[in-house]
């Protein structure tokens, strides 16, 4: 992972996890932070770049072999709300569908983006 610390002047990736985490931990704005549960956001926040980074590999690779992209957007859909209801249920899941619209609208899904 790469990262800047604006404050110290220095890539995250010279130092390893620990200053990863200690970049995370100038950021946040809660005080109350321990370091442990500063090192588990950084983390966490490793294994969430991971994982795009397989999903957009088995997207693009999908893609190569000739499947349309809006089914493969279906299908990632599908399989992320499969799991996401095993893991938190219908109600939480509905919940965070709910959010969606208003999420979408305010751009935070859009990659390409003006900001004026």
């Amino acid at each position: 992972m790469i990262g800047f610390d604006s404050e110290m002047g220095r890539s995250r990736k010279e130092f390893g996890n620990q200053t990863a985490a200690v970049f995370f931990m100038i950021s946040d704005k809660d005080d109350d932070v321990t370091w442990e549960e500063t090192e588990e956001r950084a983390q966490a926040e490793d294994e969430r770049r991971m994982a795009m980074s397989y999903i957009s590999d088995a997207w693009a690779d999908a893609i190569a072999d000739g499947i349309d992209a809006d089914a493969v957007a279906q299908a990632a859909l599908f399989t992320a709300l499969i799991d996401l209801v095993a893991a938190y249920g219908e109600t939480a899941v509905a919940e965070l569908a709910e959010a969606l619209p208003q999420r979408i609208l305010q751009g935070e899904y859009t990659v390409n983006r003006t900001l004026q």
